[in-house]
Parts: structure tokens; C-alpha cells; sequence
């Protein structure tokens, strides 16, 4: 109350979680507008609560409309991304400049020589199948663990004859890095990472992500275009990674596979999936047809249009 009577905002917007609480409820009680943004399919507590007190709820996906209505106005606008996602990037274009700034074909295991390791770029990048593995921002230790027993099972192995080879983005977060790639063995189609921040490049130059569930992540996906394998953390709030994976795959663009499915022999039967080029680009369209891509400027323009009101 002491904040908003201090600050006399003109509108008050709540994005959830236990701090908005409390700071919408007195922007309320002062009749101050409020502005509410669900980033995830299933709307968490505090906005469910605030929602008798909220002139509009933005929602990320049409999934979570259902907890704001007949309470205030909703509107399913997406969640706002950088807008540098937006713009059209030539995959070529996008490997090219990955093939320059990742380090394909390093040994991290601190075995060998480490002062002099050039980068040994894939051969036949081009006619590759790019796969990207993220484990969100602080890194997933039971994909990592996957990854590392199916590259040792052969992942990067010469492919069928009539099968593209893989080219293999491996985000391991920084806390598992050291861990997750010092058994791993060095491959020209291979570039272990802790963390990207090249996330335009990687989205544009990727076949398919294989990933957590996070409402950020579901959100690049999708205005990025970018077929997807979904793997929910079980270690979240209300389980909404889950309902936010199930929101992504009832659009067409995801495969969600469960943790407690999670084995070698699981990942790489799903990871066939690189091998179908028609699905992959139905899956592409899906997720062009469910991005949103305007999220941000239609936040933004309520906002101002309740200031002035």
C-alpha cells in the first residue's frame, strides 16, 4: 500500500507471482487500474485472485482464459519475446555465423592438450539435420545425462544411407557443463555450450529443439517457427511446464515426452522425427499459425490507453 500510495501510478501491471499480490490489491483498494499477464497455459494463484480486480488479464495461451473469464476482460496475446525473434533470418545465413562462434569439435573433457583447439566445423552442415538441446536457463541434469549416454551410443554416427547426418547444439547450463561434457568425446558436429545467448541464430539455424517446457521457451518456439520435443520439468509449481507442453503440442508444432519416459532409447526414437521432412514443416507451420508475434506492442498499447483514461 506505502508503494502505490507513494508512487501514484497511473496503472498497475501484475505478471504473477507473490510480489503482485499484494501490489495490485492496493492499487485496487486506491482505484488504480490493473493490468494482469499470464505467461503460462495454467494461470498461477496470485492472478487467479487478482482477477476480480483487473480491468484486463493478457494470457499467453488460449488454455489459461478459462481462470480470468467472466471475471474481466481477457485476451489471448501471447507472451512478449525479444523482439530480434521477430525478424526474418536466412537459415543459411544463421549456421554460417554459428559455424564461426560455437566451439564444434572441441574436447572439454581436459584430457588432451587444451591451449591450441581450432574449430573443427561440420563437413556437410548445410545438408545437416540441426538439433538444438537446451535444458533451460540453469541447465536439466536428466536431459544432460541422455544426451551424454546417446552421444556415446553413436548419436553422431554415420547416418543411413538416405539419412541426413546431425548436426548437435548442446546447452548444458552452466552448473552441469564441467559435468555433462568432460566424458563426452570430441565430434566436428558437436558444440557443447553452458549457456547461448545467440538465441536468434540458434532458432533460425535449428531443425528442432528438444527442451523444457518453460512459457518463455513455448514462446520463442512458436514466433520463431520451430518444431519442438517438450520435456516438462516435474520440479515446477502446480506442474505447469506439463499444461504448458500440452497447450504447444495441441497446436501442432510439439512432441512432448514425459520425464519418467525419458531413456536412450526413448530420445533418440523420438529424435527419428529429424529424418521426416514433410512433419517437420507441417510442425514449422503449425507454429507460424500460433505465434504471436505482437504481444509486447499489445500490452503496451492498453497500458498507455488506460493512462489516459
Amino acid at each position: 500500500c506505502w508503494l502505490v500510495l507513494r508512487l501514484r501510478p497511473h496503472v498497475v501491471v501484475g505478471t504473477g507471482g507473490y510480489v503482485s499480490l499484494p501490489t495490485c490489491a492496493a492499487a485496487a483498494l486506491f482505484r488504480r487500474p490493473v493490468v494482469l499477464q499470464e505467461q503460462n497455459a495454467f494461470a498461477g494463484l496470485a492472478n487467479r485472485v487478482l482477477a476480480c480486480v483487473a480491468s484486463v488479464a493478457f494470457v499467453a495461451f488460449p488454455e489459461a482464459a478459462s481462470a480470468f473469464k467472466d471475471r474481466c476482460r481477457v485476451e489471448v496475446s501471447g507472451n512478449p519475446t525479444r523482439s530480434s525473434l521477430s525478424e526474418p533470418l536466412d537459415q543459411s545465413i544463421a549456421r554460417s555465423k554459428l559455424l564461426q562462434t560455437l566451439p564444434w569439435g572441441r574436447d572439454h573433457s581436459g584430457r588432451g592438450d587444451q591451449t591450441h583447439q581450432p574449430n573443427t566445423a561440420p563437413s556437410n552442415e548445410q545438408d545437416a539435420a540441426w538439433l538444438v538441446v537446451l535444458g533451460g536457463s540453469l541447465g536439466a541434469a536428466s536431459i544432460n545425462a541422455v544426451v551424454q549416454e546417446a552421444l556415446a551410443a553413436g548419436l553422431l554416427s554415420r547416418p543411413d544411407e538416405g539419412s541426413r547426418p546431425i548436426c548437435l547444439i548442446w546447452q548444458t547450463g552452466a552448473r552441469y557443463f564441467a559435468d555433462a561434457s568432460k566424458h563426452v568425446d570430441p565430434h566436428p558436429n558437436l558444440a557443447v555450450v553452458p549457456f547461448l545467448d545467440c538465441m536468434d541464430l540458434v532458432y533460425a539455424s535449428s531443425d528442432l529443439v528438444v527442451g523444457r517446457s518453460g512459457a518463455i521457451t513455448c514462446s520463442e518456439l512458436l514466433t520463431c517457427s520451430v518444431p519442438s520435443i517438450l520435456i516438462p520439468s516435474p520440479n515446477v509449481t502446480a506442474d505447469h511446464q506439463r499444461v504448458n507442453a500440452q497447450a504447444m503440442k495441441a497446436t501442432g508444432a510439439t512432441l512432448v515426452l514425459d520425464e519418467n519416459d525419458l531413456t536412450v532409447s526413448t530420445f533418440k526414437d523420438y529424435l527419428q522425427l529429424l529424418q521426416d521432412q514433410n512433419m517437420l514443416h507441417n510442425m514449422r507451420e503449425a507454429a507460424k499459425k500460433s505465434s504471436r508475434t505482437s504481444a509486447a506492442d499489445t500490452i503496451a498499447k492498453e497500458v498507455l490507453d488506460l493512462c489516459i483514461t
